[in-house]
């Protein structure tokens, strides 16, 4: 299926016409299908994207009964008004509609990178907006599906994931062949960038197929770069952010694909690892950034009945926390020793609108 031709066309028409022959004789499918239609539309939703300062300024993707696709906004404050940053609905024409498929904002609030798709592309193009004046500047980057955005500490550059330019006789299967890690400081040009991390980075023994991005951390001086083969073969690097240079950084592999390790994140000299090496249901190791790897981590907590799904830093502290699967908490891990490594359980409910308990994100807290 992934050469399009005469013979494929006609097998996915005769599927369509044979699946709605199905779906249309199952009595009063149809009056179910508008009732469900209208109560989607009737529903305002708000996904906060990021919470920024004291203030705070908020970010959010926020579609009305009447948005065909979520709108960018921003609050200055829980009780502020909303102001628009980006609407995708006033950029659709005809029969093709756009979205916003992701948004990032920067560490101090100043902009945010976010990514446009048109007519249901899986391809799409950053852009980058100033919040404050609402002007959206000239940088473009295409050929981006999802470009694992991480802002550097200066608030004006940021690394990205980017597919190669393919040719017209490029087959589709090579279209992600030789991807790369940049990074992209505003106002330069996208298309003369230089590689940070990819296949073709010495020494590292990637592969064409491997997808490579970077992630940086609040509080640490560390980066990591993720390199995925596949879901259950990723290797991790580290390296110090004032060495990360476009071209000839020297990367430090710290997981390799065997000890099956599914993200890293960083604090302080410090290296946090989610794997499930003899662990099914999951674990976290650590380890010294500057010298330690995977091989050589401690657990800092141990595999039990309850899985851990993921990994990341607590929202107010660049301490770091484990998603578990039960009840859908997070367990924070503090890791500062003047504080004896209390552990502590935040359960968060979901928020249908604006108001001003969002601003402790309508949480409790247990002490253990």
């Amino acid at each position: 299926m992934e050469t399009p031709s005469p013979e494929l066309d006609a097998w996915l028409k005769a599927q369509d016409g044979h699946t709605r022959d199905l779906l249309g004789a199952v009595p009063g499918r149809a009056r179910l299908r508008d009732e469900l239609h209208e109560a989607n539309r009737a529903t305002d939703r708000i996904d906060v994207i990021k919470v920024v300062g004291e203030r705070p300024r908020v970010f959010a993707m926020h579609q009305t009964s009447t948005d065909e696709s979520p709108k960018l906004v921003t609050l200055d404050g829980w009780n502020s008004a909303e102001r628009v940053l980006v609407d995708p609905n006033d950029r659709a024409g005809g029969d093709s509609h756009v979205t916003v498929d992701s948004a990032y904002p920067s560490p101090d609030g100043t902009y945010v990178a976010y990514v446009v798709a048109t007519a249901g592309s899986e391809d799409g193009t950053v852009e980058i907006v100033d919040v404050r004046s609402g002007r959206i500047l000239s940088d473009r980057i295409d050929r981006v599906q999802e470009p694992m955005i991480s802002w550097r500490a200066d608030g004006r550059s940021f690394f990205y994931w980017r597919r190669p330019k393919a040719s017209a006789d490029t087959p589709p299967a090579d279209w992600y062949k030789n991807s790369a890690a940049y990074v992209h400081t505003l106002g330069d040009d996208p298309d003369v960038e230089v590689p940070v991390i990819s296949a073709r980075t010495s020494g590292l023994g990637l592969q064409a197929h491997d997808i490579p991005w970077i992630t940086t951390n609040p509080g640490t001086r560390w980066v990591v770069a993720t390199a995925m083969r596949n879901v259950s073969e990723t290797s991790f690097f580290a390296a110090s952010s004032a060495t990360v240079k476009p071209g000839s950084t020297r990367w430090r592999r710290v997981a390799r694909a065997d000890d099956k390790v599914v993200s890293v994140l960083a604090r302080a000299n410090r290296l946090y690892a989610l794997t499930f090496a003899d662990a099914p249901n999951y674990r976290i190791v650590s380890f010294d950034a500057r010298s330690g790897t995977v091989a050589t981590a401690q657990n800092l907590v141990e595999e039990s009945e309850i899985v851990l799904v993921d990994l990341g830093h607590k929202p107010d502290t660049p301490h770091p926390a484990a998603s578990r699967v039960r009840r859908r908490a997070w367990h924070w891990i503090d890791t500062n020793p003047e504080r004896g490594g209390i552990r502590r359980f935040l359960h968060l409910r979901s928020l249908a609108k604006w108001t001003s308990d969002q601003a402790v994100a309508s949480c409790r807290m247990t002490r253990l």
